[in-house]
């Protein structure tokens, strides 16, 4: 009879031991089930519409771009002769760098050659061979409820000098000029990112300058309309969400 008290007192401390056991373990749980919870309730913002190639601000571009312009310039003519100008005049090939201060704004520099000309003049006979290249300085914006995240449209503006140059060979001697005027650019573009490191865009805007003081291949103003396409590099770790850090 004592054996069978015992025994059962040992049976009722084990059910106890174990039962108090599942009871913690349901609790520790649940803990986490609201700990997990409370973390996907508070994910940054950034975080859940962020573009699947990662967070673009802190990060820097290297591009190529190749398009053509409109032939908007002013013809003022050589002096006495026949001028005949030919070239790849409305050819525009350009370079640049880009980095990025947050997700929907870059600080840009490039530089672009324009009008790459030869010019034939008979009478006396010449030949002149001259070129534009505009440096400028700018800022290229992405409107944050347009696109997606990873097409996103933009507009940009930059400004600076527009440096004209020319050789002209005549028969008795070689005459070099270079003119330097300010100017800038503006213009809408469509930036689509197809991976991590690598952005693909189609743009268009519009050149803008003040003349020369002396004439390049019978003009002195090379403003107009621009359109081309442009293939990008993207290096760099980039800058972690604002709301990430520590």
């Amino acid at each position: 009879m004592k054996a069978k008290k015992i025994l059962i007192t040992l049976l009722c401390v084990v059910f106890c031991s174990q039962y108090a056991v599942a009871s913690e373990k349901d609790e520790q749980s649940e803990a986490k089930s609201d700990e997990s919870v409370s973390e996907q309730s508070i994910l940054p913002e950034d975080q859940v519409t962020a573009s699947p190639f990662g967070n673009l601000a802190g990060r820097s571009r290297i591009g190529a771009s190749f398009g053509f312009r409109s032939g908007n310039a002013q013809q003022t003519g050589w002096g006495y002769g026949t001028s005949v100008i030919s070239g790849a005049e409305n050819l525009t090939l350009g370079f640049g760098y880009a980095y990025w201060l947050r997700e929907d704004l870059t600080l840009n520099l490039s530089m672009s050659i324009l009008a790459p000309e030869v010019g034939v003049r008979v009478g006396p006979a010449s030949v002149t061979t001259n070129g534009i290249v505009a440096a400028l300085a700018g800022l290229r914006w992405y409107p944050p409820d347009i696109g997606t995240p990873s097409v996103k449209p933009y507009l940009t503006g930059s400004i600076g000098p527009y440096i004209g140059s020319g050789v002209e060979v005549r028969t008795y001697g070689t005459r070099t000029q270079t003119v330097v005027s300010p100017g800038g650019h503006a213009g809408a573009g469509v930036d689509i990112q197809f991976h991590r490191d690598f952005i693909l865009g189609v743009r268009g805007g519009y050149n803008f300058m003040s003349d020369f003081s002396q004439t390049l291949a019978g003009r002195n103003n090379f403003s107009g309309f621009e359109m081309g396409v442009e293939i990008s590099w993207v290096f760099g770790q980039g800058k972690p969400p604002a709301s990430a850090k520590p």
